[in-house]
């Protein structure tokens, strides 16, 4: 993939989450959140391995925006969660909830860049004390 065909996985995996959020959370609402949840795993399993039989970049732009789709349903969990939780603690475990969220976040990079890019001799290199 060239660089800009690279940036546009990305995007489109962004813009099928923000689409799937839209669409996801008003059927968890209309439906059940439930079948919406097997829905949204379905989702992303699926066309998470059909990622892995794209033949052309259209294909795998299609199938990530699919996957990004799926995990815009990711909030229907969360707002479970919200109604089981008594009142008195719903706001402190909520809010956790997006700190791990978040934290996870920003452990992708710094997991990534000790870990990827780096030839067997420039791991051995880096790994001496």
């Amino acid at each position: 993939l060239t660089e800009e065909e690279a940036a546009t996985i990305t995007s489109v995996v962004f813009l099928g989450a923000l689409v799937g959020t839209l669409f996801l959370g008003v059927l968890g609402d209309k439906y059940g959140r439930k079948p919406i949840f097997c829905l949204t795993a379905s989702l992303i399993c699926i066309f998470g391995f059909a990622t892995a039989t794209a033949n052309n970049f259209w294909q795998l732009a299609l199938f990530r925006f699919l996957v990004g789709f799926g995990v815009g349903g990711a909030v229907v969990p969360f707002d479970t969660s919200a109604e089981f939780v008594p009142g008195s603690h719903r706001g402190v475990n909520l809010l956790m909830i997006e700190f791990y969220w978040v934290a996870g976040t920003l452990l992708v990079p710094v997991v990534a860049i000790l870990t990827l890019g780096q030839s067997d001799n420039q791991q051995e290199h880096n790994n001496e004390w």
